[in-house]
């Protein structure tokens, strides 16, 4: 038992590192965690650099358009943005968090998938290398009995019809064979197609029986709803609903920000050759839009209720899989315990 946990540990390992579908949620993970950052960047101060040139242009000796100092502006300061109070941009760095976590919970339920399919794969073909072991031995014990029934045959002490049914046993013993050894064949290619092992697939021990009694459902339940990506996932979701609900309430507030420029500004400072330094504060907030902002919001807490309805649905789901899961492996230990109680009795008559 312990070498086989150890054989599928190895399997599983190979996969969540070798899959695309792994691979591809991981990269999604880090898409989203630089995307975040950057949503961060954005409440920090920014350095830029603001150069420019205007002319006047004159039409029959008449000024069209004038620069505030002349003929031509010069134009060339290093500028200081400072985000004061930016509701909207706070609202799209917790909305870039959120998806973070969803990309992080993503990752996990995939994981878990993978090591599920690969589980599933490893158990099937260890049973069926199992079932390859049984009907080679019915094989060779039908052979035999095959081989008696014809020599009785032909003494004259067993009839046609014996015969042609030991025949017949061996015959459908051969075929049952065929099928397992393709279903082996099958599932070691499944096996090694999820693992990236190739042909370096690990030896599988043989199935042993589970030592450990069923656990309880409610338990069961009871930790897969705190511990199932999938819930967590959904958690995020809302989560990153109720962001994006902020970002649609923070159009209504207002924005403030400061700069502050050093360099030339020929509209301001009188010489071109001369330094100097410019500071503001300015302030944006919208007043009217037409009920444009008030759709959004109404959408974004429909959204929030949808994806709340949907966490519901799935914790069901989720309960539901898990009595049917236990229920069939109740059936299989109830199942594992008669075919014991059967051999023992067989063995019996035997002796």
């Amino acid at each position: 038992r312990g070498l086989g946990d150890v054989y599928k540990r190895q399997a599983i390992n190979s996969a969540l590192h070798k899959q695309a579908l792994v691979q591809a949620s991981r990269h999604q993970l880090e898409a989203q965690q630089d995307l975040s950052r950057s949503a961060e960047a954005r409440l920090l101060p920014a350095l830029s650099l603001n150069a420019a040139t205007i002319w006047t242009q004159s039409r029959s000796g008449q000024p069209v358009f004038v620069s505030a100092n002349g003929a031509r502006e010069m134009l060339g300061q290093i500028r200081l943005h400072v985000p004061i109070f930016a509701p909207q941009t706070r609202a799209l760095s917790k909305l870039s968090e959120d998806r973070v976590t969803i990309e992080r919970f993503h990752l996990l339920q995939t994981r878990l998938s993978v090591a599920a399919q690969v589980s599933m794969t490893y158990y099937r073909l260890a049973l069926s290398n199992n079932m390859i072991a049984i009907w080679r031995r019915a094989l060779v014990t039908a052979r035999q009995v095959f081989q008696a029934t014809r020599d009785s045959y032909a003494a004259g002490t067993r009839s046609r019809l014996a015969l042609k049914q030991a025949q017949l046993n061996l015959l459908r013993i051969q075929s049952k064979l065929k099928q397992t050894l393709a279903q082996s064949v099958a599932m070691r290619q499944v096996l090694a197609l999820q693992t990236g092992l190739g042909s370096h697939l690990p030896t599988l021990a043989k199935i042993s029986t589970p030592l450990k009694p069923l656990p309880d459902l409610s338990k069961i339940q009871s930790r897969a709803m705190q511990a199932q990506p999938l819930l967590r996932t959904a958690d995020a979701q809302i989560q990153a609903a109720h962001a994006q609900l902020q970002f649609h309430q923070s159009v209504r507030l207002p924005v403030f920000s400061a700069n502050a420029a050093y360099g030339v500004d020929t509209a301001t400072i009188p010489h071109s050759a001369q330094l100097g330094w410019q500071a503001s504060l300015s302030l944006q907030m919208p007043i009217f839009g037409f009920g444009r902002n008030r759709d959004q919001i109404a959408a974004a807490r429909e959204q929030v209720a949808a994806l709340q309805a949907a966490k519901s649905a799935l914790q069901m789901q989720i309960r539901s899989r898990l009595a049917q899961d236990a229920g069939t492996a109740r059936a299989a230990s109830i199942a594992l315990k008669d075919a014991g109680e059967i051999e023992h009795s067989a063995q019996a008559v035997y002796d």
